[in-house]
């Protein structure tokens, strides 16, 4: 005789939380009944008005901003989000023509200081276009990628351009900062470049030259002397226009860029003549071949 195929062994011996076996009845009962709403728990709770209005207001870091008044702390070292292009040679092109001189400077600049630190130097020309804000922010890439912490200062407030090169926003920076309506995170680190920092000029419709002359900002940049290797001030044409003296008197030296075949070497010489006066010290020329 062939075995008959029961299907598999069931125990005989009920589970003791087995529940009883439901009618028909109570299956429709209990298939009509409404399932119980879950609780929801602390993290899907709608937060209250003043819990939304308390985050809303909440400061974007833990730890309070300093007073301009107050000794700087190093740049902030959450870098700050630039465009993904930047519109600088020495970080899109570091082996061109124009970088390999620049980074000739570089190299004869910190080998003249030897174990002092740089001084504080200002970039100016005689007239707009001469590839001044160029030499500014591709010689302060140079010095970052040296080694040294660099702080590039953009104080053209008739044309600022750094903040652009850099893809970073216009303001709030320097102006801001000098009439006490912003802190020291105004100093925007460079993503690209470690060491590198750039403080863009903000947004002002006054006369900043009344700013960049006055004691707050001699106070101001004698704080960002301390806490960085070197400092860069890309300034404004000095040819019609007495910013880039000003400018240089306060931060100590100048750095003059020419262009070639364009600059007329007369108006040259008397900027850098104008910028002694001021009591600035001119350590050479920069000749920019456009």
């Amino acid at each position: 005789p062939r075995a008959v195929d029961s299907g598999p062994v069931r125990r005989s011996m009920p589970e003791p939380s087995t529940p009883p076996r439901q009618t028909p009845a109570t299956q429709a009962q209990t298939a009509r009944r409404p399932a119980p709403t879950p609780q929801a728990s602390v993290s899907d709770r709608e937060p209250s008005t003043q819990q939304s209005q308390a985050r809303e207001s909440a400061p974007p870091s833990q730890t309070p901003p300093q007073q301009a008044d107050d000794t700087p702390p190093p740049p902030r070292t959450e870098p700050a989000r630039a465009a993904p292009r930047l519109q600088v040679a020495a970080i899109n092109q570091p082996y061109g023509r124009n970088i390999d001189a620049l980074r000739d400077l570089t190299s004869r600049l910190l080998l003249w200081a030897r174990n002092d630190k740089l001084p504080p130097t200002a970039i100016t020309s005689v007239a707009r276009g001469e590839g001044r804000s160029f030499v500014a922010a591709n010689l302060a890439t140079l010095f970052a990628r040296a080694g040294k912490r660099t702080l590039l200062i953009d104080a053209d407030f008739r044309n600022a351009e750094q903040h652009r090169l850099f893809g970073l926003d216009a303001g709030p920076g320097l102006a801001e900062l000098l009439l006490g309506g912003a802190d020291w995170d105004v100093i925007k680190q460079i993503e690209a470049v470690p060491n590198l920092y750039l403080l863009p000029f903000g947004q002002y419709r006054g006369d900043p030259l009344e700013l960049l002359a006055s004691e707050t900002f001699a106070d101001v940049f004698a704080k960002l002397v301390n806490i960085c290797d070197v400092v860069l001030v890309d300034t404004p044409a000095g040819g019609r226009h007495t910013d880039a003296q000003a400018i240089a008197a306060q931060v100590g030296a100048a750095l003059l860029v020419v262009e070639q075949n364009d600059t007329p070497l007369s108006a040259a010489r008397e900027l850098a003549d104008a910028i002694q006066r001021a009591g600035a010290r001119v350590l050479g020329a920069v000749i920019n071949q456009a």
